[in-house]
């Protein structure tokens, strides 16, 4: 970082020289940020030689704390992989029956679980939530945030009943229709009636549990 604000201040310098006309005041924010810089530089320096110096000593005990899991709430909201597989070839069979081309990306924590090409070139960005029964569903922070950020081409797509009748429900930019409550202790957001903004599909398939 420190180079690129000396790259910076060099190619001012030549650009005055060729008689380019550069604000001073522009020059002189280069030069507090590479001083700035240097001066992290130095402080990280000195921290990384203090610890060089450090003696090993018995640890001393300050606290304890005991980390339960969480009981508390709906257990059909915990993650299922089963559940999830049966939403994911739900989605994945709905994509393809109405002429798009899934691909399945929920292993990259994208914030979305598939992305489905259209014909047109269209691009549907799915998460997928699943369950046994029915009720809330759990989005994560970061698929909260996408679907923010990608509005009318994210999709949510919720199957219920997963276990014994699949039925699929899909919602168009979610994060324009759904209110979201934040569990600050575990970081996710519960949408409890997600299936007032939901559009309900006739589409099913008989579900193929994981051996």
């Amino acid at each position: 970082m420190i180079g690129e604000c000396q790259a910076r201040l060099m190619d001012y310098e030549i650009r005055r020289a060729k008689g380019e006309p550069i604000p001073e005041a522009e020059i002189r924010n280069e030069e507090r940020r590479k001083e700035e810089l240097e001066a992290r530089r130095r402080a990280l320096e000195q921290e990384i030689e203090q610890e060089t110096h450090l003696l090993p000593a018995s640890p001393r005990v300050i606290g304890v704390a005991r980390v339960l899991p969480m009981e508390a709430g709906d257990p059909e909201m915990r993650p299922d992989a089963a559940i999830e597989a049966i939403g994911m070839q739900v989605a994945m069979a709905y994509e393809r029956e109405n002429g798009r081309e899934p691909e399945d990306v929920s292993t990259r924590n994208l914030g979305y679980d598939i992305r489905s090409h259209a014909p047109d070139g269209r691009i549907r960005y799915i998460e997928v939530k699943a369950r046994a029964t029915t009720g809330p569903i759990v989005l994560t922070p970061n698929e909260w945030l996408m679907a923010q950020r990608l509005g009318e081409e994210y999709w949510l797509y919720v199957v219920e009943d997963a276990v014994r009748q699949p039925r699929l429900h899909i919602i168009q930019n979610p994060a324009a229709k759904l209110e979201a409550e934040p569990v600050v202790e575990t970081v996710r957001f519960i949408v409890k009636h997600w299936k007032k903004a939901a559009v309900p599909t006739a589409w099913g398939i008989q579900p193929s549990l994981p051996d």
